[in-house]
């Protein structure tokens, strides 16, 4: 006969009666599947119930700390992302998880360094290959971003977002072709994003091919009409054309967009169109 081990916890004044097995599974399953609002509220619920082993508290603190950072609240985030790597020393997903938060607040440092531990616990990780790459990349490091960025596409060769940074290394590295043929495989995976068509517009633009800049910028324009630097690099492109009233309109939107864009600005003077 199988014994569960029950324990009563006691949440906003009522008791909860819960077993270790089934009751952890539960506990935790609610806090990852919680809407946005409640999420914090549930996963301190989960945390502060005991019924969690180490592994699934650093689950759930990484979850409330996700949710956190996702509210604005980054302070609260990185002191749950820390207990969730306290908790979880051995695992790469709590760094990888740690790394994300410093590469979106710009810590690249710091994002590398994860990265670098959630390398060395799980090497075939291509989330921690491939951010690391993503954070050189941001730091100028493009021969270190490179090295990372090839061990992920090899890893997974069908992630679009992994090929759009190796691109975007190439591209800075003064390898057109190279990027060129990595934007374009990332288009094939993901049509949709205006990212990939933005970058290989610029490609071509860099490669005097602005015909086919041109195809590229209007989609990158038409998946995302609030894309101001797809609109200034098209009328930058309509000018060299000498198509100055198609330039001066995308130069403008692009200053609708955002008022304090110096080259739109500069744009519209060189064309006789600024005041």
């Amino acid at each position: 006969m199988t014994v569960r081990r029950c324990f009563a916890v006691v949440l906003f004044g009522t008791i909860a009666i819960g077993c270790a097995g089934p009751a952890r599974a539960d506990v935790l399953k609610r806090c990852v599947d919680s809407i946005s609002d409640r999420q914090i509220l549930v996963c301190s619920m989960a945390i502060e119930s005991n019924l969690l082993n180490d592994a699934q508290r650093s689950e759930a603190y990484a979850i409330r700390g996700i949710r956190y950072a996702h509210s604005g609240q980054p302070k609260q985030a990185l002191a749950d992302f820390n207990e969730s790597v306290r908790l979880a020393q051995n695992s790469a997903i709590a760094y990888i998880i740690r790394g994300h938060f410093f590469l979106d607040t710009k810590q690249y440092d710091r994002a590398i360094k994860d990265y670098s531990e959630a390398t060395r616990l799980q090497p075939t990780n291509s989330q921690a290959s491939a951010r690391r790459g993503a954070a050189y990349l941001r730091t100028g490091r493009f021969k270190e971003a490179l090295s990372d960025l090839q061990v992920a596409a090899r890893l997974k060769p069908d992630d679009p977002n992994i090929l759009n940074d190796r691109g975007t290394t190439y591209f800075g590295m003064g390898e057109i072709d190279l990027a060129i043929k990595d934007y374009t495989e990332a288009i094939r995976l993901d049509p949709l994003s205006a990212g990939n068509y933005y970058n290989r517009g610029n490609a071509f633009a860099l490669s005097n091919r602005l015909a086919e800049a041109l195809v590229d910028l209007s989609e990158a324009i038409r998946l995302r009409p609030d894309h101001t630097n797809a609109y200034y690099n098209r009328g930058v492109i309509h000018a060299l054309n000498g198509n100055r009233e198609q330039a001066i309109a995308d130069l403008r939107e692009a200053l609708r967009l955002d008022p304090t864009h110096d080259g739109a600005k500069h744009g519209l003077v060189s064309l006789g169109a600024g005041g």
